[in-house]
């Protein structure tokens, strides 16, 4: 084929709106445009226009359409043009554009290049087969029709508009802007890991397979990508907790353990179960009500074994992070507060007129430790002191339990005691049973007793500083001089 070489001007120029490969013909040029640069890395190709020049060794294929060209091949090399003689044209990329162009302020910028102009668009067909491995383009996936309809949304383009522009895929938009949404989070994300980073900016990360695990209530609540009725996103940074989660996914994703046929992401399998308590344990913040059991379901050895801890809730805030209500020695520098802090956060809590010396000990020692470096034996050790305390309360009131007794024995003697008092009695429940939700899971003596039976299930910080959270109320009272409720 023979067809003829000429220059035309970049502003006669029409992106192919049926390269857009959607179900519709009322597909404007300005859409195409934006999708481009959500999705083709076309500002990498301005930059590059601008710092080496453009070079024409590859020129756009384009048939004529009345006084216009609309381009058959090279609508990313014609967008980037575009968005560099016209910032505005992009409104998403405008100010990005506007700084490129000004630091490269002596690059020429082409307004007229050279086209090869096929006489028909059929006529095209066989060259474009070729350029791109196949007879016929396919309709976009799912990743590319996400791309395409979160890159509209703007200023003066909300969901009911787009429903509007493209009837066709009105049922489905919402969910497209959604996945839009999590794609750009996670590629604007630090995950703390190089290979994921590379991961998930790669072709080989695919957000409708993400979509597939995420749209699970309990998973989403915990990855932290609620959204609202217009499919945005509620929080637009990931919390330390969700950040942990998603980068679990992310690599889970990544190494084929997540996928459309695993046994994990059936909601009603055992599997799941025990895969989302791992997440919340990994969050180290509470999840949502909707959240399935963890699957453990009777016995104090029944444990998921996890491998990756537990933990809800965010940790203690404020208060010294020291023994004693700030009494403790004060030597070793305290950091941070919260779930990432070195040491649990023992204010308030006056153990110094305990009559056992062992347990007097066990506090301060408990005190000492550091919860980022040795989150196991901090969450071993408290397990001591709350069975410790709990014996020595009822040895004081000379109602002591039973030689050997246990810890769940000692949890259930303290919830016969303290029935009368609805505090306690909720934190002691919460201690006693495994629960019906991760959460609820998360913050049961339950995973004190795993990390101490199970070689398999350890704790790190967040979850040591949240089981300490939730049981400090009652051991500030189991403190205090015993009486009869």
């Amino acid at each position: 084929m023979v067809w003829p070489i000429e220059e035309v001007k970049v502003e006669d120029l029409q992106l192919d709106l049926h390269n857009a490969r959607i179900r519709e013909e009322t597909l404007k040029e300005a859409a195409a445009l934006k999708y481009l640069y959500a999705a083709d890395e076309v500002m990498d190709l301005a930059h590059s226009f601008l710092r080496d020049g453009y070079i024409d060794n590859e020129i756009p294929v384009v048939v004529k359409v009345g006084a216009k060209f609309a381009v058959l091949e090279g609508n990313r090399r014609v967008a980037a043009l575009k968005g560099l003689t016209d910032p505005t044209s992009v409104p998403a990329r405008t100010k990005e554009l506007e700084r490129l162009v000004a630091k490269y302020s002596t690059a020429v910028v082409p307004t007229t290049i050279r086209v090869m102009v096929a006489p028909t668009r059929e006529a095209a067909q066989p060259l474009l087969a070729r350029l791109h491995i196949g007879l016929n383009k396919k309709s976009w996936d799912r990743d590319q029709q996400a791309i395409f309809f979160h890159a509209q949304l703007g200023p003066g383009t909300s969901l009911s508009d787009l429903k509007d522009e493209y009837p066709a895929e009105a049922s489905q938009i919402q969910r497209f802007i959604v996945m839009g949404e999590v794609l750009e989070l996670l590629r604007k994300t630090d995950l703390g890991d190089d290979d994921l980073n590379t991961f998930v900016h790669s072709s080989d990360f695919k957000i409708s397979s993400l979509e597939y695990v995420y749209r699970k209530p309990a998973i989403r609540a915990l990855a932290g990508l609620d959204h609202d009725s217009d499919g945005m996103l509620k929080n637009r940074k990931l919390s330390g907790g969700a950040l942990r989660v998603v980068r679990r996914l992310i690599a889970d994703l990544k190494a084929g353990i997540l996928n459309t046929r695993t046994p994990i992401l059936k909601t009603k399998s055992r599997e799941y179960n025990e895969y989302v308590a791992k997440l919340a344990a990994l969050a180290g913040n509470a999840p949502s009500a909707t959240n399935p059991a963890p699957g453990a379901s009777g016995g104090e050895q029944e444990q998921p074994s996890d491998g990756t801890g537990t933990g809800s809730g965010t940790g203690s805030a404020g208060g010294s992070d020291t023994g004693q209500g700030g009494a403790t020695s004060g030597k070793k520098p305290r950091s941070k507060r919260g779930d990432a802090a070195t040491y649990l956060n023992l204010a308030g809590v006056d153990y110094s007129a305990l009559k056992s010396p062992g347990l007097r000990r066990r506090f301060e020692e408990l005190a000492e430790i550091d919860v980022t470096r040795f989150p196991n034996a901090a969450g071993d050790h408290l397990r001591s002191v709350l069975e410790c305390t709990i014996k020595q309360y009822f040895r004081d009131l000379k109602d002591p339990l039973k030689p050997g007794s246990t810890l769940m024995d000692s949890i259930t003697k303290a919830r016969g005691h303290f029935s009368t008092n609805k505090h306690m009695t909720s934190v002691l429940n919460n201690l006693s049973q495994p629960g019906q939700t991760a959460a609820q899971y998360s913050k049961s003596a339950w995973i004190l007793n795993g990390i101490n039976h199970e070689p398999d299930v350890f704790v790190e910080g967040p979850g040591v500083h949240a089981a300490w959270e939730h049981m400090a109320p009652l051991i500030k009272v189991l403190l205090t001089p015993p009486s009869k409720p």
